[in-house]
């Protein structure tokens, strides 16, 4: 929801000297909570909660309880991405990620303990990028047992691996900023071309097509264990969130006139949720059971006037 949460905010003003670098290479991480959060489920909180690194923040600071991740899952968060972006200890060291592989091990089991899903997410084409790096990245990615996938590396404006490519073994391609959204190998480095790149992606992509099918089939037939049902409808809750924000769907379609109740203030819910089923595509049980799901949570709440009744965020 919109007020509730303030997301994930990249700012090297908050960072200490050692992340500010890593930021300004293009690598940093940063996590901030919103104090709002806290205050939403009735936990005293009196600042936003900063978290420099997401990983080594997980491990150092949550390492007791998981009090964290159990407060963001009560607040509807149900998946966590980890950029991890290589499985090579080297590579980690080269763009000055600022954690280790343990870590990385670590954070995903934790998640896993707490209910959550963990995702972990890598990058193709870093600075001295081989195709031994890329090996070790992807047996890593598949030590971890759990979701994973692969971006290309964009090196934006502004950080020191754009501005100063040449010491970093890695050349940029192109200025056309059209192509800057990860999803195509725009680098090379000495020991490897973009295809090569392009390549060892589309392997994985053959693959995780494949079995990303045979989950969906198995959802529906109900042979999939409660971890890949969960990963289904997490998709799906994603994409449906996703278009309720996007589309304003809220605000299009959250007023329910006075004549359509009949005089039963409980039809506007029904109302509200069948509008949303018909705008939305997809399965129209995972679109009610996400909306309902937001009401019972408050994330959208109703307001009542003579006039008729009116959801909205909160």
């Amino acid at each position: 929801p919109r007020k509730l949460f303030r997301g994930f905010l990249l700012n090297k003003n908050f960072l200490r000297p050692s992340y500010r670098k890593s930021c300004a290479l293009g690598f940093g991480n940063y996590l901030r909570i919103s104090p709002g959060l806290y205050s939403h489920l009735g936990i005293a909180c009196n600042d936003v909660w900063d978290c420099p690194n997401v990983i080594s923040d997980v491990v150092c600071n949550w390492a007791v309880d998981g009090c964290y991740l159990s407060i963001m899952k009560q607040a509807g968060c149900d998946s966590i991405s980890f950029g991890i972006e290589s499985g090579s200890p080297d590579m980690l060291k080269r763009v000055r990620k600022g954690i280790n592989l343990e870590q990385a091990v670590k954070a995903v089991k934790m998640c896993k303990r707490s209910g959550l899903l963990a995702h972990a997410s890598f990058m193709v084409g870093l600075p001295g990028e081989t195709k031994a790096t890329l090996a070790q990245t992807d047996a890593f990615a598949r030590s971890l047992d759990t979701l994973f996938g692969y971006h290309y590396l964009s090196p934006f404006p502004g950080t020191t691996l754009c501005e100063k490519a040449q010491n970093y073994d890695v050349e940029i391609l192109t200025r056309d900023w059209s192509k800057y959204d990860a999803n195509d190998a725009i680098v090379r480095t000495s020991a490897l071309e973009p295809q090569d790149m392009r390549d060892f992606v589309a392997l994985y992509d053959k693959e995780m097509t494949g079995n990303w099918q045979q989950v969906m089939d198995n959802y529906k037939t109900g042979k999939n264990s409660a971890y890949d049902d969960l990963r289904v409808e997490g998709h799906h809750r994603m994409n449906i969130t996703f278009a309720v924000l996007k589309e304003d769907l809220v605000e299009q379609h959250g007023f329910i006139e006075a004549g359509l109740l009949n005089g039963n203030p409980d039809e506007a819910k029904r109302i509200f949720i069948k509008r949303l089923q018909e705008t939305i595509t997809g399965n129209s049980q995972l679109v009610e059971n996400t909306v309902r799901d937001y009401i019972a949570r408050g994330y959208i709440q109703s307001s009542s006037t003579e006039k008729g009744v009116e959801w909205k965020w909160l």
